[in-house]
């Protein structure tokens, strides 16, 4: 038998890399999972949904060719082409 972990409220940002206020718009939106009551005053978040979320967000096309992202000072410096 598996056993489940759950991540706490407050453990959230460091596990997903994003605020809770973040998490709580994502989850009314139907694009983060829906969190489980653990009791009366704690919720949580399995882990394994939590983790299939991350693997089907898009990838990211920064860098790609090896550049790195400009900084707003550069693209404001930049002179016009």
């Amino acid at each position: 038998m598996v056993k489940a972990v759950v991540v706490r409220k407050p453990d959230i940002p460091a596990v997903t890399g994003i605020s809770l206020e973040t998490v709580k718009r994502l989850e009314r939106e139907g694009r983060f999972p829906r969190r489980r009551q653990l009791s009366d005053g704690s919720v949580g978040w399995l882990m394994a949904e939590i983790e299939a979320w991350a693997a089907a967000l898009p990838k990211s096309e920064l860098g790609l060719r090896g550049e790195r992202p400009r900084r707003k000072r550069e693209i404001a410096d930049a002179p016009a082409r």
